[in-house]
């Protein structure tokens, strides 16, 4: 069979995010709240996970869009990794790489996002930040 396009399977506005959509958002948002040291790279795992499977046609229900990013990237700016406000910073990136594109309206960059990024290089313990 064919495979649906990225564009015929995003989501085109707010009012399409299906509830598996938010109900992920949800669980990204509750993971990034805790402050171990692994919390960071285990929320984006599970957001580049969903994306991976959106892009090979294996998932319809959930389509992470900005809030799931702002959740992966938040996690990335609260961590105390060396690396966090670079690897916030790269997925902001791709993020807007993507949004870019046209086939991903809903990745469209908004203050939360920006102000996730910024926080990250606020803290950030890398040299040069």
């Amino acid at each position: 069979g064919e495979t649906p396009s990225r564009k015929a399977t995003a989501s085109h506005s707010k009012e399409n995010v299906t509830p598996e959509t938010i109900r992920f958002n949800y669980r990204l948002n509750e993971m990034a709240l805790n402050f171990d040291r692994s919390t960071a790279q285990k929320v984006e795992d599970m957001l580049l996970d969903a994306l991976d499977r959106v892009e090979r046609g294996e998932e319809t229900e959930i389509q992470p869009n900005v809030v799931s990013f702002t959740a992966a990237i938040s996690a990335w700016s609260r961590s105390k990794s060396p690396s966090a406000a670079s690897n916030a910073q790269a997925l902001f990136d791709r993020m807007c790489d993507m949004y870019s594109t046209g086939d991903y309206p809903d990745l469209k960059p908004n203050r939360y996002a920006f102000n996730a990024v910024i926080a990250g290089w606020n803290r950030s313990r890398e040299k040069g930040s």
